[in-house]
């Protein structure tokens, strides 16, 4: 089940934590799923799909549905990289074309909503990455984009634990907001299906 989290204008959004240090990935791939077809498919799986990605050998497997049950992948440390995300979103059903979007990131971010989510990475200051979930958007007066809500998988842990929350980006420069933190430089990339919302 995931959690609820609240952000300052009272709407809730669903998020899973991250389960270990380096799994914010998985953590993400599996909401996006879970916006666009209601189900959680579980962190297992995704660790299963993220494996048929890095294991280009293991992918007849697939054909009668079997996912192999293991992955050489460290989740506890190394992070999956966004070409990884990108290929084992594309193995979620129903397919969906995504896109890996270094440039006009900013402008692709503006259109997340619920029912078009997306992943963006953050690049941290002293040079590691982090992924999010953009899902939805904050209008100014005027009807502009002002802000971008933000799943983040991580955020606070208890008990070794990550708890996940969410925050803001803010739609022209691309800086994360949370609780005042500047431990990131800013987005630097999102991967969003290339038709748009469903």
């Amino acid at each position: 089940m995931p959690d609820l989290k609240f952000d300052a204008n009272g709407k809730y959004y669903k998020c899973f934590p991250q389960q270990n240090k380096m799994s914010c990935g998985v953590a993400c791939i599996r909401m996006v799923n879970h916006y666009l077809t209601g189900k959680d498919i579980g962190a297992a799986v995704v660790r299963h799909y993220v494996g048929l990605v890095e294991r280009p050998e293991a992918r007849p497997a697939m054909r009668g549905g079997v996912v192999p049950q293991a992955t050489a992948h460290n989740f506890e440390t190394t992070g999956i990289s966004l070409t990884t995300a990108a290929k084992a979103l594309h193995s979620l059903r129903p397919p969906r074309l995504w896109h890996l979007e270094t440039q006009a990131h900013l402008d692709v971010m503006k259109t997340a909503s619920p029912t078009n989510p997306m992943l963006v990475s953050l690049k941290g200051v002293q040079g590691f990455w982090h992924l999010m979930v953009a899902v939805d958007t904050i209008k100014g007066g005027g009807g502009a984009v002002e802000e971008v809500v933000v799943v983040d998988p991580g955020g606070p842990t208890i008990r070794g634990r990550s708890q996940g929350r969410i925050g803001t980006v803010d739609a022209e420069f691309g800086i994360y907001d949370i609780g005042g933190s500047r431990n990131y430089a800013g987005i630097v990339a999102a991967i969003h299906m290339r038709n748009g919302a469903r």
